[in-house]
């Protein structure tokens, strides 16, 4: 069979569907050493995924087009997989040629246009709000983030088959790096609180950061309270409609508080914060799964979440606070330093087996040879 897919992810390292498909392919592809793969996009591949290509089932077509990604998908695309002569067509961010005629697959990590439209405003919420239906309606199968994105579908798109929808939760692996301190290290970065995200507003962070400095006003005020709070680790990149905050936190005027701001941390960097942190602070208001959990755990450490579905789906055991409440995030802090002095909380374990990436290609490859299997017209070589 020859496999078709959306390359266009593996342009830019670090996002959160270029971790996804890299580490999928990773596996499905010497999986699958019989089936021909070729990747589609109209940029060039990051040096990072380049190795995917030393693969001698895969080829890459790269066509360098203006077109915005949504027209390219609809009018260039179609007719490369023709020439190629692809069986199947994986549609990997949630997008597919809506009058293909082939066996669809696609990956919904998420459905923030419906879920959270505050978050998915301008042209990119309208886009997927106009195109996700379609998209999803057509797809002889779709690959959901979690069960909450599952739920999700059925809620807001209409007339969906339910056993078209397949959940596949990603994966994760130990970084095969050694931990390095980052440059900017102070001397009171130990057992911190951590937060790990884009620094925009569905990540939430400047609740958490209200919170926080509420905390320490108030652990400052009891008597008796000796030690300082631990000080809070905030590590991400510039996002978008947060300038103010961002700037905040790149002026350094927060650190006299506690509030460090660590940007673009390589993974070596995020390595030695998630073994040197005490806690991991979560408080985004809508999430299709939610990465840094699991990350958390692999290192042994407790988390901080939103009181959001998904979280609740995979962070059981951990401690909960209303989304936007920084009063109940401060009550958590605090009561988190106490707990940890008290060593009253069991660090976390993951089930390393069970969160696997291998597991996730076989559930990705199964669904490959169902949507064949179902599609009306089937062709499978």
């Amino acid at each position: 069979m020859i496999i078709g897919l959306d390359a266009r992810p593996l342009a830019f390292p670090g996002t959160g569907n270029a971790r996804y498909l890299h580490q999928v392919l990773r596996y499905l592809i010497p999986m699958r050493k019989k089936d021909q793969f070729v990747f589609f996009t109209h940029r060039p591949m990051h040096s990072e995924y380049e190795h995917l290509l030393d693969y001698g089932n895969v080829t890459m077509d790269v066509q360098r087009s203006r077109l915005p990604g949504i027209l390219w998908t609809q009018f260039a695309l179609p007719r490369r997989l023709q020439e190629h002569g692809c069986h199947l067509f994986w549609g990997t961010i949630g997008m597919l040629p809506l009058r293909l005629d082939l066996p669809t697959v696609v990956n919904f990590h998420d459905l923030n246009a419906f879920v959270a439209r505050d978050t998915m405003v301008g042209w990119t919420g309208l886009q997927q709000r106009w195109l996700s239906p379609p998209v999803i309606r057509k797809a002889d199968r779709v690959l959901c983030l979690s069960r909450t994105t599952e739920g999700h579908i059925l809620q807001y798109i209409h007339s969906v088959d339910p056993s078209g929808l397949v959940v596949v939760y990603p994966g994760f692996e130990m970084p095969e790096v050694k931990p390095v301190r980052p440059a900017q290290y102070q001397k009171d970065w130990k057992n911190f609180y951590l937060m790990v995200g884009t620094i925009e507003p569905r990540k939430n962070q400047s609740t958490a950061v209200e919170g926080y400095r509420l905390a320490r006003a108030r652990h400052r005020a009891l008597s008796g309270s000796k030690k300082p709070l631990p000080p809070l680790l905030i590590v991400g990149r510039k996002g978008w409609r947060n300038e103010e905050f961002y700037a905040l936190l790149q002026s350094g005027k927060l650190e006299q508080e506690g509030i460090f701001f660590l940007e673009g941390a390589s993974e070596p960097e995020l390595a030695w914060c998630y073994k040197n942190a005490g806690y991991l602070l979560f408080p985004s208001k809508h999430e299709g799964f939610g990465l840094p959990i699991l990350e958390a755990f692999a290192y042994g450490k407790n988390c901080l979440l939103s009181d959001i579905e998904v979280f609740r789906e995979i962070g059981s055991g951990c401690r909960f606070a209303p989304t936007m409440d920084y009063h109940v995030w401060a009550d958590q802090i605090i009561d988190i330093a106490a707990s940890a002095g008290k060593r009253s909380e069991r660090p976390r374990k993951l089930n390393m087996q069970h969160w696997s990436w291998k597991r996730a290609a076989r559930e990705v490859s199964r669904s490959l040879d169902e949507a064949c299997d179902v599609h009306p017209n089937r062709r499978k070589d």
